[in-house]
């Protein structure tokens, strides 16, 4: 299976790159790994992400002309928690499993410790989420579990948790 992470190109994200996030999160079951559900909600959570643009703190994977992976650091605007950043992170679907994630992960890390000077960087990952391994592979520490955090969206009373997991920089 190629390996897309090392040959891919990691740029700023731009507005336009919005489309590639409505995209991936259209996707059935894409959602179930996210809090939102369609609609009004999605559209908030784009938007949100896209703010991050001005931050420059949003990236995008590209191989081969195509937009294939985003992530973002989610900056803090209190001085007391600048240490530290929240990060979201999504792969086209047909590119998982293939080192992209990795690659943002990476590149998320460098640029929160070099640019941002982040002491340490991280995220939340439901009950579920293949890309949990991921994450552990990379460093990330489960340091806690939410129950019953996120309805699974099936409509039959299900609650997924929600791991928190942290990495040091």
């Amino acid at each position: 299976m190629m390996d897309y992470g090392n040959c891919c190109e990691v740029r700023l994200t731009e507005p336009e790159d919005a489309e590639h996030l409505r995209a991936w999160l259209s996707v059935e079951g894409a959602l179930l790994h996210f809090p939102m559900v369609e609609g009004v909600e999605l559209t908030l959570a784009i938007r949100i992400w896209m703010d991050y643009v001005r931050k420059r703190s949003a990236y995008t994977a590209v191989y081969r002309g195509q937009v294939c992976g985003m992530c973002v650091l989610n900056i803090s605007p209190y001085a007391k928690t600048k240490h530290q950043c929240l990060i979201s992170l999504i792969v086209h679907p047909e590119y998982r499993g293939r080192g992209l994630g990795k690659r943002l992960l990476e590149e998320m890390r460098d640029r929160g410790r070099e640019e941002f000077r982040f002491r340490e960087i991280h995220l939340e990952v439901y009950e579920g989420n293949p890309a949990k391994r991921l994450y552990k592979r990379f460093g990330f520490t489960e340091i806690g579990i939410h129950k019953n955090f996120v309805d699974d969206g099936t409509k039959t009373g299900v609650y997924l948790e929600k791991v928190f997991m942290v990495m040091g920089l």
